[in-house]
């Protein structure tokens, strides 16, 4: 009976001091709410116009480069209604060096008068070091005729 006790006692005491998963913060994050800042390219490596509309399937091949993030490469297809400049709300999937991706809801919109490509993502996933990411990245970028362009841009995240 003594040693019943005594386990007990013992499996009370070390539950204390390290946690037994109950009591784990649902958010807790290695980086909390970051401002991280780096270099954006983005190149049209094809566009197939949709008969019959203002339409056409394009896709971009992204680079994003940050200090903290690392090197994050993405291939986004979207469908871009040349009308009104804008894009259909596409997913794009960011994979750096490892193979872990950061999964965004991306949506885009060019302004033919100074040729800025403006992009909204928001983050909804991620796998690896990034399994518990949240965030978004809003910035515009120089975009030369619809075919290449590159900028400053930033990402605000925690994960």
């Amino acid at each position: 009976m003594k040693s019943k006790i005594l386990t007990i006692t013992l499996m009370i005491f070390t539950c204390s001091f390290f946690s037994c998963g109950k009591d784990d913060p649902i958010d807790s994050f290695t980086v909390k709410d970051a401002k991280i800042f780096g270099q954006y390219t983005l190149k049209t490596s094809s566009v197939v116009p949709i008969p019959n509309t203002t339409k056409a399937d394009v896709v971009f091949d992204v680079t994003s480069i940050t200090k903290e993030l690392g090197t994050l490469k993405a291939s986004i297809n979207v469908v871009f209604d040349f009308s009104n400049s804008v894009s259909e709300p596409a997913t794009a999937f960011y994979t750096n060096e490892l193979g872990e991706k950061i999964a965004t809801n991306w949506k885009s919109t060019f302004n033919n008068t100074d040729k800025k490509l403006s992009i909204e993502d928001i983050i909804f996933s991620g796998t690896g070091k990034f399994q518990k990411i949240k965030g978004q990245v809003n910035f515009t970028i120089d975009f030369d005729n619809f075919t290449n362009g590159s900028g400053t841009m930033g990402w605000i995240v925690s994960y």
